[in-house]
């Protein structure tokens, strides 16, 4: 198997890895989102992390809550790619930026456990207040023809919640997100594109002026023109308390529920207007 993991430059600069088509992945313990290409298949690996793979190439991301820099990270899976991998030799190593954030990345010819020729690229990312080690590899023969998905999926992971992860963005307009004020007052707005909407977490004087019972939910500072909320009758200044009639913490809550469904898919709003409470179903809709 064969590990890449590109320069930011590269990254940044393609229109494909600006957004990826495929479907959105969150991974349950709110570390991180992605978006999974076509046909590939997601394998959870608990505290090893989450294993992408499809077409002979596997991308493996592990959030590490104990590393707080991107060299530790790659010093971390140092045991763990001299176990899967042999007769390794360093080719390259290098400290980048990618979407705005440190990050490095070593790279190794190998061979894996069949005796198959790979590289092997470790990669340690920093974002979101997180830190992840990532491992992408692939057959050298097959790496060529998948650099396309491998650069998509790079480019629309999101590490950590704090600020909040934004994903989906459309092509060439990325919108990063403020980190977040320490005055109680004020929350930053976060992009639900797939709703078209803008939302944020709710605050104490929301909680007093709205007659709210406490601070869960988020609260609609916009609404996109002809988006999918506004045809379903949503407003500017609504609360959204449920989604499918679960309880909603907050925004990064939303940004994980909606980042785990794909256009198309209708949900179920429970809002809160002039403390009435309304079911609304948005079908969601290209990000």
């Amino acid at each position: 198997m064969r590990l890449v993991i590109l320069p930011a430059f590269v990254l940044l600069a393609s229109p494909t890895a600006m957004f990826a088509q495929g479907t959105p992945f969150a991974d349950s313990a709110g570390r991180f989102t992605v978006r999974v290409p076509e046909g590939w298949a997601v394998q959870p690996l608990g505290d090893q992390g989450t294993l992408l793979h499809g077409n002979g190439v596997a991308i493996r991301i592990i959030p590490m809550a104990a590393v707080n820099t991107v060299q530790d990270a790659i010093t971390s899976l140092a045991p763990q790619v001299s176990r899967e991998w042999r007769q390794l030799e360093e080719v390259d190593r290098r400290d980048m930026t990618a979407l705005g954030q440190p990050a490095a990345w070593i790279v190794y010819d190998g061979t894996d456990i069949s005796g198959t020729r790979a590289t092997i690229r470790v990669m340690g990312m920093r974002g979101g207040g997180a830190t992840a080690g990532i491992v992408i590899s692939s057959e050298r023969a097959g790496y060529s023809a998948q650099r396309g998905a491998i650069e998509a999926v790079l480019a629309t992971l999101r590490l950590g919640t704090d600020p909040p992860s934004v994903v989906g963005l459309s092509p060439g307009r990325p919108s990063p997100v403020p980190a977040e004020s320490s005055d109680s007052s004020h929350r930053p707005a976060v992009k639900q594109a797939g709703l078209g909407l803008r939302v944020r977490d709710l605050t104490d004087d929301d909680v007093e002026n709205l007659d709210l019972d406490d601070d869960s939910g988020v609260y609609i500072d916009e609404v996109q023109p002809r988006g999918p909320a506004d045809q379903a009758g949503i407003l500017e200044g609504d609360v959204i308390i449920q989604i499918d009639r679960a309880s909603l913490a907050n925004s990064t809550d939303l940004t994980r529920i909606i980042a785990a469904h794909k256009a198309g898919d209708t949900i179920s709003l429970t809002i809160l207007r002039e403390s009435e409470r309304r079911e609304v179903n948005v079908r969601i809709g290209e990000e």
